[in-house]
């Protein structure tokens, strides 16, 4: 639903430029890591932000097709207050409990202008804005089943996920794929055709190469590929796997010195298609259920392969994930955000270096988007917890994901 509401004209001050945007992206990218937000949520929340910064900011020249909310101002408006005001209110939303922070910084913004009808009409611009927005996604994580355990019915069944070492823990988010996306159609649009069978040579390929530069001692990995299972591993108490896409994206907006719009714009877009990508790859996790390789390696002589063999005491380099193998969110995430990253910038090249929040103090240099895109996926098989054809078709499903919603959404317009 678009609304049209008669307030002053945005003005982007002298003091504001896209780091706006930045400042934002990063407060919410320190509360993910704090809060330990699963990476479906994570990007959902960061797709809730871009999208009301942008539909905020868009409202000072119309240049582009609203997320949602179409403003006509009719005056002056302090556009930092307005987009303050706009993150402020949906991230207190989203995370309550640090209330103060958002509050915080909505003040900082406030104080920098005086009080009166044109501090009103900016408030009120944000405000306007981010309710719809917030209005539209409130509903995500109260639908009853998204919260409870996967159901254990079929368990037993070869090939079908079971909790996994260390902790067992239940499936993460069982019904996100039902979750509204926020571009797609449905969270199956782009649902790939499962995996091999498991009495397959392609199988039995995949199967093994885990196995062999997956395994935590004595692998036949190099000490690169090591390195970069645990570079990309973005678990718990880091900024997830959406969250280092938008880190990387940070660094590039700033180099390449985009403007306060086209920044918003880009961050909407990313963010889209990251919320979208952890949707489908979640929709393939559970309607495949496909067991991870902990469970399968130990379970080889049921799966009715000649090509597979039974290990035991086998261990994955990293901790797995307690969700289903098919298809890796990695995989997903990182070609949505590449194809995002390609199409805006109109090409594949880019020559960006990026860090670890799990390997403070090392960072990896890449020259195209799709390069880091492909790292990040394979070093799911080099940690162990992901079989190349979950990484191979969550990277196309990234793609679909990452086209569709570049060609749908937030258009130039005429």
């Amino acid at each position: 639903m678009k609304f049209l509401v008669a307030l002053f004209l945005l003005v982007c001050t002298p003091s504001l430029m896209a780091n706006e945007v930045l400042k934002w992206n990063s407060l919410l990218l320190q509360a993910i890591k704090i809060n330990k937000t699963p990476p479906p949520i994570a990007a959902r929340n960061l797709a809730i932000l871009h999208t009301a910064i942008f539909d905020t900011t868009n409202s000072l020249s119309s240049q582009y097709q609203p997320y949602q909310v179409k403003i006509s101002p009719q005056g002056k408006i302090f556009s930092s207050v307005a987009i303050a005001q706009s993150a402020a209110y949906v991230l207190e939303k989203i995370y309550p409990q640090q209330a103060l922070t958002w509050e915080s910084e909505l003040a900082k913004a406030k104080a920098l202008y005086p009080s009166g009808p044109l501090l009103n009409a900016s408030l009120e611009l944000g405000l306007e804005i981010a309710k719809v927005i917030w209005t539209s996604r409130s509903n995500d994580l109260n639908k009853s089943k998204l919260n409870e355990d996967y159901d254990s019915v079929g368990f037993t069944d070869i090939g079908i996920w079971i909790p996994t070492p260390p902790k067992f823990e239940p499936g993460l988010l069982p019904y996100w794929g039902l979750v509204k996306p926020f571009g797609l159609q449905s969270g199956s649009q782009f649902r790939q055709s499962g995996p091999p069978a498991f009495s397959s040579k392609r199988y039995a390929k995949d199967y093994n190469e885990v196995l062999k530069f997956g395994l935590k001692d004595l692998s036949s990995r190099t000490d690169e590929e090591t390195l970069i299972a645990k570079f990309w591993a973005d678990g718990g108490g880091t900024v997830t796997p959406p969250g280092h896409w938008n880190v990387i994206a940070q660094g590039i907006s700033s180099n390449k010195k985009l403007s306060l719009l086209e920044t918003s714009r880009l961050f909407a877009l990313l963010n889209i298609a990251l919320a979208d990508a952890g949707i489908s790859a979640w929709d393939m996790k559970y309607t495949y259920n496909c067991w991870r390789p902990i469970t399968a390696i130990s379970e080889g002589s049921a799966d009715e392969n000649p090509n597979t063999e039974v290990h035991n005491n086998w261990e994955p380099l990293l901790t797995t994930p307690p969700f289903p193998d098919y298809v890796s969110g990695h995989s997903t995430f990182s070609s949505a955000a590449a194809t995002i990253l390609e199409n805006f910038f109109e090409s594949d090249k880019m020559h960006f270096t990026t860090h670890s929040d799990d390997l403070p103090g090392v960072s990896r240099t890449f020259t195209r988007f799709s390069q880091a895109a492909y790292e990040a996926g394979r070093s799911r098989i080099f940690g162990g917890i992901h079989f190349e054809f979950a990484n191979r078709d969550g990277a196309r499903a990234g793609r679909m994901v990452g086209d569709y919603v570049y060609s749908h959404l937030l258009l130039k317009l005429n």
